[in-house]
């Protein structure tokens, strides 16, 4: 957008939500990265006073890694949403313009009246 005021640009839009995805995919792996404790025995897991503890913790990251990888993600969409509006309200301001200007083509049509011809004045 030339001149004034502000634009976006849809390809910055477009990598910062293609950012948000990436995040999102190593949140994925990350959480895959977790040993599930269901796959595993206690003895596996450092033993009975070990064990517990893990379980809970590993209970607890796959929940958050869940939370946060759908949080990137839907930011993400809401990003792209976003840009495909301003893109939308962008070609929509330019298609009205574009009509006006072609509306008013040529120079304008100005009714003036000289001194003489407007009649008395309110001051005299």
């Amino acid at each position: 957008m030339a001149g004034g005021g502000y634009s976006v640009q849809r390809g910055g839009m477009d990598a910062q939500a293609n950012s948000l995805d990436i995040a999102a995919d190593e949140v994925a792996d990350i959480k895959a990265e977790i040993l599930d404790p269901y796959c595993s025995s206690m003895e596996e897991l450092g033993g009975p006073d070990t064990g517990p503890a893990y379980l809970r913790f590993s209970a607890a990251w796959q929940a958050e890694a869940e939370t946060l990888k759908g949080a990137l993600e839907e930011t993400a969409d809401k990003i792209r949403t976003s840009s495909a509006n301003y893109h939308s309200a962008d070609e929509h301001t330019v298609a009205g313009l574009t009509t006006a200007a072609a509306a008013t083509a040529g120079p304008p049509s100005v009714n003036t009246l000289t001194a003489s011809h407007t009649g008395p004045t309110p001051f005299g």
